[in-house]
Formats: structure tokens, C-alpha cells, sequence
């Protein structure tokens, strides 16, 4: 595309269309014809601030758009020109007619920008009827239907002297961005209610094999995920939709301004009444949406209310039931210590049989040796080396109940040893270096203040930890 002073001086009217083959691509022009264009029609700064709102983005930022900005000057000398320059951005949404995942959204938000410039040259500087009007126009990423209309070769036609036809350029602007929203808003009022209708049917605390439970009527927190998507929808909608009604407002009053400029002396009827007429309108319908977007938020705030108080319920539910569950633990564990106790209670019963017939068992042991036997069957004869079994059971008896004296002794020399800690020699150091200080520079007392803490005027060789890292010395 290449645009000449020349081109731009012999038209009357001009519309520059700049398309976008898909919302996350850049824009399908050149930025050097894009310089070119914004420096031979002298377009405000102001302008990149609408360009910015589109190109590669990882996400969609609402806060980002700009609304309506103009500018006006006024210039009083003969044969020179009153310049009104208008840019706005408009939020639309449509069907994407993609292949949609499991919660994904079949609508997009995209925009369109606008940037409009009319010069009105007063030609006679003693009459205000005889003007010549220039106007342009350029719109970005317009949708498919508005690109058609605005390609037509009959679409800038019908521009008069009077600068008032270009303005329906601006209605079909508007007309255009508004019409999905209220199919995108009952979309959503629909897909609420379906959810609000899960939770409010949902059965908390029942068991696994319930009916409901197969019936589908189970909340969790999948729920309140998708109710977080609902619910940020619903918060795009809400900033989109007063800054749309701020942004055709200051339309049209743009338009009016303008027609009021064209018919001064009122020799005809102004032939963009109907233009305004349709913006009145389109306000209208804007503000029925503001209306709607609070309801919604309304709605989707008790549903989640609600969400939330059910999961809470359902937690407290199974908390019951682990308590329950732990109670019985407990009354088994002490069933068991009980069952314990007793059977500890007859092993010593069984113990105290034993010892009692612990000597009859020895002697018998004895008898059977070969240290005592019988002669004749009427007399016993002990071995001569019978001191043999006291010699060696006597120093194994006195072995095992040393040993076993120095494990008691050491088992009980552990507790004592750790239950006193030793004080440091840097503690004794400080408290000694601190009862000085005190001694020489008694501390003064304030009768206001009340009592006030030591002041050290020296640091000592040995800080702590914190004073190491946060203090500087020297």
C-alpha cells in the first residue's frame, strides 16, 4: 500500500481498512506503511495506545484498552480548517468455531478499533454555509460482516459537503460490536443455572453406593472450579460493559457536535438525526446490559456462597466420621491393652508357680547328675568332684548379676547427665562483664519514662548471631 499528499488532498472522503487474519497474529500491514499513514494524515500520538490492544498476547488483559479519546482544534483564520480527530476501541464477542476441550468456552471477546478525522475549511470567510468537509477513517481487525459492509464500493458514496453521512460509519461500528453480547450473556446465564442446579440438588454426607451418587448429583471441588470461570467471565463482563457504554456515549456526542457544525444556520433538517437516533438507542441496550452483568455476578456469588458452605459441610461431615473412626480405633487399642494386662497378669502367676517349683526342679536336676548315685538302692553316694558344679555355677551367677547391676546403673546415669546443661564460660564471661557495667554507670531513672533498659556503650568481643548480621561496626 502506498498513500501520496496528493492521494490524500483530492479525496473527500477515505476509509482504510486494516484486517487481522486471526485475534492472537499481528496486524496485516507493514510498519513502515503504517508510519506512513499515521504521518501524512498527522494522526494524534494518542492513537498507538489502540494499536497496542492487539498483536501476539499470552493472555487477555481488560484493564488494558483505552477508552473514547478526541481531540479538537479550532482555527478562526480565513480558509483554515477545524480538525475533530476520535479514536475508541470496541469490545465484541463471537463464536471461535473451534474444536472445544472440556471446559473451554465457545465464545471469544475480540475487538475493533476506530480512528476518525474530519476537516471542516471554511472557503468564505463571511459565511459559514459554503464548507467543505474531509473526513477519514481508519478501522482495525473489523469483523467479517463489518469488513463486507465497509467494502462495498457504494459504502462512502453518499458522503455530502456536510460531513454528516460518515458518521453512520460510526452506528455500524457500534451495531456490529453489540450484537453477540446478549446471546454470549444468556449463554452464561444458562450454563450457571445448570450448575446452580447441581449444587443445590447435591447430597452431602451420604455414602458411596447412594443412588445420588450414581445419579450425578455429587458436589466437589471441580464444581468450584468451574464456577471460577464463570465467575471471571462474569468480571470481564463488568468492566467491559460500562467502559462500552462510556465509549458510545462520547460517540454520540461526537456526532452531535458535528452535526451542529454542519447545519449552524439551520437551512435543512440535519440528515444524521437517525444516526443519533440509533446511538440513543444503542446506549439504551448498553445499560440493559450493565443491569445484567450485576445480576449475574449476584447470582454466581450465591452460588458459590453456597458451594463453599456445602464443601465446608461435607469436610465437617468427614471429620465426624475419621473421629468416629479413630474413637473405635482407640476403644480396640484399649480393649487390646486390657486383654495385654491380663495376660501379663497370668504369665506372672505362671512365673511365681515356676519359682515356686524352681528348688524341687534342681534337686531333681541334681539327683539326676552323675555327681549322686545310688548303691544297692538303699544308699546314695556323692562324687568326690562335686565341687566341680559349684566351682564354675558360683562365678557365673556372680557374673550375670554384675552385668546386669552396670546396665542398671548406666540406664540411669543417661537422664541426669542431660537433665543439667552445662554453662557456658561466654555466658559466665558476659553476665560478670554485664554486673560491672552496672556497678560503675548506675542507670538513671527517668520519673516520666519509668524504668529504662541498660545502655552498652562498647561492643563486646562476643555478639550474638543477630548483631553479626544486621549492625555494622565501625
Amino acid at each position: 500500500m502506498y498513500i501520496s499528499e496528493e492521494q490524500e488532498e483530492e479525496d473527500e472522503s477515505q476509509l482504510f481498512l486494516i484486517t487481522q487474519q486471526r485475534s492472537w497474529t499481528t496486524l496485516d500491514i507493514s510498519r513502515s506503511h503504517f508510519d506512513d499513514l499515521l504521518r501524512i494524515y498527522n494522526v494524534f500520538p494518542s492513537f498507538w495506545n489502540y494499536v497496542f490492544a492487539f498483536g501476539r498476547k499470552s493472555q487477555e488483559n481488560e484493564f488494558a484498552f483505552p477508552g473514547f479519546r478526541g481531540k479538537t482544534t479550532n482555527c478562526k483564520s480565513p480558509g483554515s480548517a477545524e480538525s475533530y480527530e476520535s479514536a475508541y476501541i470496541l469490545r465484541r464477542v463471537e463464536l471461535n468455531g473451534r474444536a472445544l476441550a472440556p471446559g473451554q468456552s465457545p465464545w471469544s471477546i475480540r475487538q475493533t478499533a476506530v480512528y476518525h478525522q474530519i476537516n471542516i475549511n471554511s472557503l468564505n470567510p463571511f459565511s459559514q454555509t459554503t464548507r467543505r468537509v474531509k473526513s477519514m477513517f481508519i478501522v482495525i481487525a473489523p469483523s467479517a460482516a463489518l469488513k463486507q459492509q465497509l467494502s462495498s464500493p457504494n459504502a462512502m458514496e453518499d458522503e455530502r459537503q456536510d460531513g454528516t453521512s460518515s458518521l453512520t460509519l460510526h452506528s455500524q461500528v457500534v451495531a456490529e460490536s453489540m450484537g453477540g453480547w446478549l446471546d454470549y450473556m444468556a449463554w452464561l446465564e444458562e450454563n450457571l443455572t445448570e450448575q446452580t442446579n447441581r449444587v443445590v440438588l447435591a447430597e452431602v454426607g451420604i455414602k458411596a453406593q447412594s443412588p445420588f451418587r450414581a445419579a450425578n448429583l455429587s458436589i466437589s471441588f471441580a464444581d468450584r472450579q468451574i464456577l471460577k470461570q464463570f465467575e471471571d467471565s462474569i468480571t470481564n463482563l463488568q468492566v467491559i460493559s460500562p467502559t462500552m457504554l462510556s465509549t458510545v456515549v462520547r460517540i454520540r456526542d461526537k456526532c452531535q457536535r458535528i452535526c451542529q457544525l454542519g447545519h449552524e444556520k439551520g437551512e435543512q433538517r440535519c440528515s444524521c438525526i437517525e444516526t443519533i437516533g440509533e446511538l440513543n438507542e444503542n446506549i439504551e441496550e448498553v445499560k440493559l446490559y450493565v443491569d445484567r452483568a450485576k445480576a449475574l455476578k449476584e447470582r454466581v456469588g450465591s452460588t458459590v456462597s453456597l458451594l463453599s458452605d456445602l464443601l465446608s459441610y461435607e469436610e465437617a461431615h468427614a471429620l465426624k466420621d475419621l473421629a468416629e473412626t479413630s474413637h473405635q480405633e482407640s476403644r480396640s487399642m484399649a480393649q487390646f491393652t486390657e486383654k495385654s494386662a491380663r495376660d501379663a497378669a497370668a504369665v506372672k502367676v505362671l512365673t511365681i508357680i515356676g519359682l515356686v517349683y524352681l528348688p524341687t526342679t534342681i534337686v531333681l536336676n541334681f539327683f539326676s547328675t552323675e555327681f549322686v548315685s545310688s548303691q544297692g538302692g538303699d544308699k546314695l553316694k556323692v562324687s568326690t568332684q562335686a565341687w566341680i558344679l559349684a566351682a564354675v555355677s558360683i562365678p557365673f551367677t556372680v557374673i550375670t548379676v554384675t552385668l546386669w547391676w552396670l546396665c542398671v546403673r548406666r540406664k540411669n546415669s543417661f537422664p541426669r547427665a542431660f537433665s543439667q546443661p552445662s554453662i557456658s564460660r561466654t555466658s559466665i564471661g558476659l553476665s560478670f562483664l554485664s554486673s560491672i557495667s552496672r556497678k560503675k554507670n548506675p542507670i538513671p531513672r527517668d520519673p516520666e519514662c519509668g524504668e529504662q533498659s541498660p545502655t552498652f556503650t562498647q561492643d563486646f568481643a562476643v555478639g550474638t548471631l543477630s548483631t553479626a548480621t544486621t549492625l555494622k561496626h565501625g
